[in-house]
């Protein structure tokens, strides 16, 4: 079965015939990592320049729009979607990397690539949210990271939760993964705004 078929069978059918999850997540993976190396390409860095931190790789499911209106899919504990947002941030010796496009998992395809250089000198403040926002009139968990700029946010989704009267507020919670690499990713932007 070709990706064409299998994600409309994925996404548009009450059977999923012999449908794995795993399949779905390797194409997503493929994805990703495919938005990656255009990330680095568009940015015009490469590994050896933006080592300073672990990247940060976010997808989040995409918005409904006049043109777009994804398809999300609860399976086996999480939600998987076919129009994902997806943010990059690279992290180099004196600048911050910034790439954002949206990826549409059914075709692999990639669209409105965005980039922004931040000198990590112009960055004024660092602000995390954790909050419930309407979108579509879907109730979403949102916990996302803004750098305050001189005349510019930079927001950086983190993790998008769609909940309803069903879900658990365990699931609100921030995981301690998250909150770990928000931690240190706030420690290393305070020592590179210092310097």
């Amino acid at each position: 079965m070709n990706r064409k078929e299998f994600m409309n069978e994925f996404f548009h059918s009450r059977r999923r015939r012999n449908l794995r999850i795993s399949d779905f997540d390797a194409y997503v993976l493929e994805d990703i990592n495919k938005a990656t190396t255009n990330a680095k390409t568009i940015l015009g860095v490469d590994d050896f320049v933006v080592n300073e931190f672990s990247p940060v790789l976010v997808s989040t499911p995409a918005a409904n729009s006049d043109i777009l209106e994804p398809v999300i899919v609860f399976s086996e504990d999480k939600m998987r979607y076919d129009i994902a947002n997806f943010n990059a941030l690279f992290f180099g010796s004196k600048f911050l990397f910034h790439y954002s496009c949206m990826i549409d998992h059914k075709t692999g395809a990639s669209f409105n690539h965005h980039t922004v250089e931040v000198p990590y000198s112009e960055i004024k403040a660092i602000e995390t949210s954790s909050r419930f926002e309407l979108i579509e009139e879907i109730e979403h968990h949102v916990f996302d990271i803004t750098l305050i700029l001189d005349n510019y946010e930079l927001v950086v989704p983190l993790r998008t939760l769609l909940v309803d009267i069903k879900t658990e507020k365990k699931e609100y919670l921030i995981p301690k993964d998250l909150l770990d690499l928000m931690t240190s990713l706030k420690a290393f932007l305070r020592k590179k705004i210092a310097e």
